[in-house]
């Protein structure tokens, strides 16, 4: 799905009443992205938790999160085709997604059959680009996007949506009668907010026209070209960083759309030109700047760019190499540590059971016990003991250091080289170790240790 540029969606997909958030309406898309290939012939969809968190653009971990989502995804009912755009009179209502599930780390989700069999090869659709959907900051500004995108003809360049009544426009954003009731409000903090932010972000240019029916704007008419010069922002969607800087240089440095590009232009390394911000943002806290736009781009103008020598990349480059090192070593011993207590437990389980099925057989193995650890068993047991089978076996019961010398021994006896050896087990799971003054390593990493 990481591959994936784009989502297809059928017009009537994209003419919802838009009650979701920008984030579901934005998972919604990925999902059908995701699930595109398989519609005809699946009815359950999966996906991986990291992945879709990856798309998204949000926190993997905050699953709850995500959870609240989905449910609220499956919870909608949709109207479609509010613009009969097709040209048929076809009216319906459905969920979104009829289930979705989360477990191991992949979500589940299916659709009904009608909305299957809608979204599979339409005859009318439009391609959403997935790395667009997460530039905008307005679910407004992405229903809209999709709806333009919908309306552009390709070949031509250029599109235009029909005559739509404001009502309808209020629908298809998904407004209640309370929101934005006023015209002049809903023009200025939707529809105008909306069409420059996909102005500034997008690979179209939109306008809107207004027609009045008894001096009241009664419809509204978007004509949508292509970018011809498309700009740097658009050539570096897929770029995060670079658009969360080109967003900063504007919000927080008050840079226009077109200063923002030139600095950078100039700018290529845009770490460099975080320090440069920061050194920017202190400067303007401590009074010393007046005018924040002004100087912020004059500085950043004439700023050749380097704030770092070629000994301080270095030096960052061999610490980071040493901070990845040591993060490499502390991963194979977490999982050495895992290894270790697998084939501790496995050891004595096949141990126990050699010992549950062979009880009367164990007293063979005594005469040989006695002379290895003869030392030891003297001066902790008398002679009667040690003579006597059954008087040794009840000694070893009630004596848990004396057991556990007997059972490293049986072990030995009775046990595969795997279970008694910790480097050949680790080999038979597939790991080559290494062992080195007490401590195991897996091969290749004792350089490692004694680089680090």
């Amino acid at each position: 799905m990481l591959n994936k540029k784009e989502v297809i969606k059928h017009s009537s997909a994209i003419q919802i009443s838009n009650k979701i958030t920008l984030l579901q309406r934005r998972c919604w898309n990925l999902l059908l992205a995701n699930a595109y290939d398989d519609l005809p012939k699946q009815e359950i969809f999966q996906i991986n938790i990291s992945d879709l968190s990856k798309a998204l653009g949000f926190d993997s971990k905050n699953i709850e999160y995500l959870k609240q989502s989905l449910e609220a995804i499956t919870g909608y009912t949709v109207k479609w085709n509010i613009l009969n755009k097709d040209g048929q009179q076809e009216w319906g209502v459905a969920s979104i997604l009829s289930e979705a599930s989360i477990k191991d780390g992949i979500v589940s989700y299916a659709y009904s059959p009608t909305i299957r069999k809608k979204l599979y090869n339409p005859n009318m659709y439009a391609k959403i680009n997935l790395s667009m959907q997460n530039k905008f900051d307005s679910k407004y500004t992405l229903a809209l996007y999709e709806l333009f995108v919908d309306y552009f003809i390709a070949k031509m360049g250029r599109g235009e949506t029909p005559y739509i009544t404001v009502e309808n426009m209020r629908e298809l954003l998904g407004l209640e009668s309370n929101e934005y009731s006023a015209f002049k409000v809903f023009n200025r903090d939707v529809i105008k907010k909306s069409i420059a932010e996909i102005n500034q972000k997008s690979d179209l240019s939109v306008e809107v026209e207004y027609k009045r029916e008894k001096r009241t704007v009664a419809f509204l008419k978007f004509y949508i070209t292509a970018k011809k010069d498309k700009g740097l922002l658009v050539n570096n969607l897929d770029n995060d960083e670079y658009v969360a800087i080109f967003t900063k240089l504007q919000n927080s440095f008050l840079l226009s759309p077109k200063q923002a590009e030139m600095i950078l232009e100039k700018h290529k390394n845009l770490k460099n030109l975080e320090v440069l911000l920061k050194e920017i943002e202190q400067k303007y806290k401590q009074g010393e700047i007046k005018n924040l736009g002004a100087y912020s781009f004059k500085f950043l103008s004439e700023h050749a760019g380097i704030v770092k020598s070629q000994i301080d990349e270095d030096l960052e480059q061999e610490q980071k190499a040493k901070q990845e090192r040591k993060k490499k070593l502390e991963q194979e011993r977490e999982a050495i540590e895992k290894l270790r207590h697998e084939f501790d437990e496995n050891k004595q389980k096949k141990l126990n059971n050699y010992i549950n099925k062979h009880k009367s057989r164990l007293s063979d193995f005594f005469p040989e016990f006695i002379d290895r650890y003869s030392y030891i068993l003297k001066t902790t047991l008398k002679n009667k003991e040690l003579n006597d089978n059954e008087l040794l076996r009840k000694a070893l019961n009630e004596n848990s250091h004396l057991m556990g010398m007997f059972r490293i021994f049986l072990s030995e006896k009775v046990l595969d080289s795997k279970d008694n050896d910790f480097i050949e087990f680790a080999k038979s799971k597939g790991v080559d170790l290494v062992k080195k003054s007490d401590k195991y390593y897996i091969k290749g990493s004792l350089e490692l240790e004694e680089a680090k």
